[in-house]
């Protein structure tokens, strides 16, 4: 008799300190339902969506998520199925698309949820995307490829402990190489080449310590140089050379330790000079812009004492269209005092600007005999600002706040 109700009472026990548990949302459905023990979640737990679907489910034991885990579409599909330990990935885990198929495929280990062993991707047609190995540290290891939707192979990269090594290629979509490269101790080293996806060369150049070093050229896709530079361990050095289409030259510039320095040439399309500027250290010496018939279209020489740029800007009849000063810095910005001139050489008007580059007043203005046009109402940086041809015909009125252009 003593051993019945000794039973009894352990069942009675065990039955009262496991609960039902159930969670709701705002409008009443149900959210989660469980069991707790010791105030904790216990054995199957399940949660839903709003609609009452079932989204997820898994067991709880001692406080943590252990054994099978699974979790759905709102439309009754699986998508996740994973083992569980301890709250930690372990084992087999698979995802699979709405339509049933399987998305990804791999082994983990419970010890710091990491990813061990081989891995697979798919696209939702069941077409394999990517396939590679995780050492048991969880870091990339051997041969990683990945391919397109065509099956067609995208991408072949080494790793030695989660560093990319050895030979590395990039395909296009029709199977031809796209780049081919080398790494070593992660970084790229020794040269490197990329195509067209015709099979046309592209690039080459070569790295060192994943950076640029030595000569690199590419092409354009009818075969023509597009450019050359030089490199020394990632910087800019030595003749660097840009092309039209036409294989005429457009820049040709020279750097020194990654900077522009000397002689810096811009061409039209058609082989005339169109800038030249002296470089020291990356800033502008002296700087010459050309009409394609050869006459100086402007000119700006730094001021040694302000950095200042004393600039003049012609007419494409030779005439002398401005003159002024730009401050270094905000870049190109007008400064002071400037004066216009019309075709004919005569006085047209004369603004005046704030150290900032900010258009203040204007001082006078005139047609092309000398006789006084009306200039605008702009003082002090508001107002408007009047525009006039030679014969003193308006051409347009622009509004200034403070020193800028309205776009209104």
């Amino acid at each position: 008799m003593k051993l019945i109700i000794f039973v009894l009472f352990i069942s009675i026990n065990i039955t009262w300190s496991q609960t039902s548990y159930k969670e709701y949302y705002d409008d009443g459905s149900i959210k989660l339902e469980s069991s707790k023990k010791d105030g904790k979640l216990y054995g199957a737990t399940k949660y839903y969506f709003p609609s009452g679907k079932l989204q997820r489910i898994v067991y709880y034991y001692g406080g943590k998520v252990n054994g099978i885990g699974k979790e759905y579409y709102e439309s009754g599909q699986l998508s996740t199925l994973v083992n569980i330990k301890d709250d930690l990935y372990h084992g087999e885990a698979k995802t699979y698309s709405k339509e049933g198929k399987i998305l990804t495929i791999g082994t983990y280990n419970n010890n710091n949820n990491i990813q061990i062993g081989e891995h697979k991707a798919y696209y939702p047609n069941g077409v394999l995307k990517t396939i590679g190995s995780y050492n048991e540290n969880g870091k990339p290891n051997k041969l990683f490829k990945d391919y397109y939707e065509n099956s067609k192979l995208k991408l072949k990269t080494n790793y030695m402990d989660g560093i990319v090594i050895g030979e590395r290629k990039e395909y296009f979509e029709n199977g031809q190489l796209k780049n081919i490269s080398t790494y070593k101790n992660g970084k790229v080293n020794g040269d490197y080449y990329s195509y067209f996806e015709d099979g046309k060369l592209n690039t080459k150049t070569h790295f060192t310590d994943g950076a640029l070093n030595g000569k690199f050229i590419s092409y354009n896709a009818e075969g023509n140089i597009n450019n050359e530079k030089e490199f020394i361990l990632g910087k800019k050095t030595g003749l660097h050379i840009e092309y039209y289409k036409n294989g005429e030259i457009g820049t040709k510039s020279f750097y020194k330790d990654d900077k522009l320095e000397g002689d810096y040439f811009y061409y039209y399309s058609t082989g005339e000079i169109w800038v030249k500027a002296e470089m020291s250290y990356g800033y502008i010496v002296t700087k010459r812009v050309y009409f394609k018939n050869g006459s100086v279209k402007s000119e700006e020489i730094k001021n040694k004492e302000s950095g200042d740029y004393d600039y003049k800007k012609y007419h494409e009849n030779g005439e002398l269209h401005s003159i002024g000063v730009k401050a270094s810095w905000p870049q190109d910005a007008k400064t002071g005092e400037w004066v216009y001139y019309h075709t004919n050489g005569k006085l047209y008007k004369t603004e005046l600007y704030s150290d900032y580059g900010g258009l203040m007043d204007i001082i006078n203005c005139f047609d092309g005999v000398g006789s006084p046009l009306n200039k605008g109402s702009i003082v002090n940086g508001n107002g408007s600002l009047n525009h006039y041809d030679l014969e003193g015909n308006l051409l347009k009125t622009e509004n200034y706040k403070d020193g800028v252009l309205k776009n209104d």
